[in-house]
């Protein structure tokens, strides 16, 4: 991969640092300017000119921890796992509504990567309750009864025993099942429903990295979409996922993108599950963990493959306030 060379990482973290110093100078001294140009001209004028300068100053801080943010750079090299040496992974494909084609190929990607079969627990937790989906599930694991795959129905919103009424309450009740059955789990992956495995070393690579390092709790991965020519929704995210996730190797502030994503059993316990009552459990999650001491990795590998993805106005705006009010309410 070119953006592991030397010459690149030098390169681009140069481009960067100076743009940042450009770019703080600018609301710097557009802060002196506005504070040495307000208009005292009447009270309510002052109220406004003060209203827009506390606008200013939080421009200005978040300007400020923006380049802190990405003034380093780390891009953290994928190294294979060695054979005969892989644990057993669960893998939580959590369901609503999805059509059920897109969950089964899901099924079959999984089962495609170079993971020992033996060593994959797949588990996928409906909480629409799909007759069709179960019956379908069924089918695949006659066919490759070789895999250990799993139909779980979570309960019901409003049962006592959830915990959490949205993505995170059917998590929960899947991560439960895994504890529940199999006790001696270290690892978890947590897959979209919608999301084929990107590179079928996925689980090689991120294993590898919570192996070597026993401290580490989450291994986030690039995750692609199948799009239009193109892109014009810019779902592919390569900013974010070429300079914004590598920056944050470098201050320990990676966070969880939901798919293509490794956890530790143990970090996930230490804040009890899944949050939930955030919009976006993985993110939340991620900043609990991190709240606690824990680390997370980004690995530039592509991890996942949305089949889909917003190519619309509505549903793009509907992606984006979602994240942005779960930010909002962090």
């Amino acid at each position: 991969m070119h953006c592991l060379s030397p010459d690149y990482i030098k390169r681009t973290t140069l481009i960067v640092r100076v743009t940042g110093v450009l770019y703080l100078i600018a609301v710097i001294y557009n802060l002196i300017w506005v504070v040495s140009n307000l208009n005292t001209s009447s009270f309510l004028v002052l109220v406004i000119s003060l209203i827009f300068l506390f606008a200013t100053i939080l421009i200005t801080i978040s300007g400020i921890v923006l380049v802190i943010n990405n003034w380093d750079f780390n891009m953290v090299k994928p190294i294979k796992i060695n054979k005969e040496i892989e644990p057993v992974v669960a893998i939580l494909i959590p369901t609503y509504s999805e059509p059920i084609n897109l969950i089964m190929n899901t099924l079959k990607s999984v089962t495609r990567q170079n993971w020992p079969k033996d060593k994959r627990i797949i588990v996928i937790s409906d909480d629409g309750y799909n007759e069709k989906l179960e019956n379908a599930i069924n089918k695949f694991k006659k066919k490759n009864n070789e895999f250990s795959v799993f139909y779980h129905k979570p309960h019901k919103k409003g049962h006592p025993s959830r915990v959490g009424e949205a993505k995170s309450g059917n998590l929960n009740s899947a991560l439960q099942f895994i504890i529940d059955r199999f006790p001696n789990i270290e690892f978890i992956e947590t897959r979209d429903a919608d999301d084929l495995v990107g590179s079928k070393n996925f689980l090689s690579y991120a294993i590898k990295k919570l192996l070597d390092d026993t401290d580490l709790s989450f291994v986030q991965t690039i995750k692609k979409c199948k799009v239009s020519n193109k892109d014009p929704f810019s779902n592919q995210e390569t900013i974010f996922y070429h300079r914004v996730m590598p920056s944050r190797n470098a201050s320990n502030s990676v966070f969880p993108c939901g798919s293509g994503l490794v956890w530790r059993l143990e970090s996930l316990k230490k804040i009890n599950y899944f949050p939930h009552w955030n919009l976006v459990e993985d993110l939340h999650s991620g900043y609990e963990i991190l709240r606690i001491g824990g680390k997370g990795v980004f690995l530039p590998i592509i991890g996942a493959v949305g089949q889909i993805a917003p190519e619309d106005i509505p549903n793009f705006y509907k992606q984006r306030g979602t994240w942005t009010r779960s930010v909002f309410l962090m």
